[in-house]
């Protein structure tokens, strides 16, 4: 094995490379995410998500009232 000195500007440089490329998948599989699920279905799935939530949470508080 060889052992190779880098100067500090070198390793500054490789971690702001890895955050970009770490951003850009990010992206990417964000993209991919909405491309395969359509927009409307996201947003119906939070809205029965957040209904059954408050639905819940009303049943709790009505038990608590017994």
């Amino acid at each position: 094995m060889i052992l190779m000195w880098h100067h500090p500007k070198y390793y500054k440089e490789m971690e702001r490379k890895r955050k970009q490329l770490e951003k850009e998948r990010e992206r990417a599989s964000e993209q991919a995410i909405q491309e395969t699920v359509p927009h409307n279905d996201i947003e119906e799935a939070n809205e029965q998500g957040s209904e059954q939530a408050s639905d819940q949470a009303s049943d709790e508080e009505a038990s608590k009232q017994r």
